[in-house]
């Protein structure tokens, strides 16, 4: 699993006060200005894999969290875990628990409103945000249906029907037009299927999370800077609608990609690092 092999990145797990331990990548001076990305629902860093190094290159030092539950972090079992305040504290732990200085927070998907969470708690710890394809801060499309093909009953069957062609299938569907996903990123997706509590935690946080359709987020009331960037053809939001939510950030930039999915960190790296190192040059 990444990044096995790579000296680029650094790697060590982190020991929360609840006891769990989740893992830590991070590359570029450990003195540079911190950048400081989650990923998303059944992500791991691995979806962070261009956009690290990149942001060492550019003068930073970049860090990316398995959060509970996924890549190689703990993956504690029981739904409360997986509740929206049972996942911010979890989240905020991490935060404190590295004691970057005052860094940029942001991240991919779920990752990203995670990342606003934090925010709200740690106002003045934060500098900037960056927002990487919010999704589930006003509800999910789709939601209801996945709820529904994932019941209670089958919880315990998921860890032995989780197949490589499932993985593969989703992360095609989470593609746009401007790329495709290759034989390596199928694995890497699947890879944590490996440990049974994977699954029967995913379908846990799909379940039991707030993605915003009871309460919701307004990005209106995000006082930092922050990027919101997302593609065109994301088919887990509306460009339209998160455009005019993005719009309302006193401090806001936003960045529409034609033609990318959900995916952007993977499908256009390019076009997000281009957006990103403005965006973080205007913080300096």
């Amino acid at each position: 699993m990444f990044p096995a092999g790579d000296p680029r990145f650094r790697v060590n797990m982190l020991r929360l006060p609840s006891g769990l331990s989740v893992r830590v990548i991070e590359c570029g001076d450990p003195a540079a200005p911190p950048v400081l990305l989650f990923p998303g629902w059944a992500c791991s860093v691995y979806v962070f894999r261009i956009i690290l190094p990149a942001l060492a290159e550019m003068g930073y030092r970049a860090v990316s969290v398995d959060l509970k539950g996924h890549g190689l972090s703990d993956k504690p079992l029981g739904w409360r875990e997986y509740y929206r305040d049972s996942l911010t504290n979890h989240v905020l732990e991490i935060f404190d628990g590295l004691a970057l200085e005052k860094p940029v927070i942001g991240g991919h998907s779920l990752g990203a409103v995670m990342s606003l969470l934090v925010a709200a708690e740690r106002p003045e710890s934060v500098r900037g945000l960056l927002l990487y394809s919010p999704v589930g801060y006003r509800g999910v499309p789709g939601l209801m249906l996945c709820r529904a093909l994932t019941p209670g009953f089958m919880k315990w069957m998921l860890p032995y029907v989780a197949f490589r062609w499932m993985a593969a299938i989703t992360l095609r569907l989470t593609y746009g037009t401007v790329g495709k996903p290759v034989a390596r990123d199928f694995d890497e997706y699947w890879a944590p299927t490996q440990f049974p509590a994977f699954s029967v935690a995913m379908r846990d946080l799909l379940h039991h999370f707030d993605f915003g359709k009871r309460d919701p987020i307004r990005l209106g009331d995000i006082r930092h800077p922050a990027l919101v960037m997302f593609g065109t053809r994301d088919r887990l939001m509306n460009a339209r609608v998160t455009a005019a939510d993005a719009a309302e950030i006193q401090e806001g930039v936003v960045r529409q990609i034609p033609g990318a999915g959900h995916v952007i960190c993977e499908e256009t790296p390019d076009v997000v690092l281009s957006a990103t190192d403005s965006f973080l040059k205007l913080l300096v």
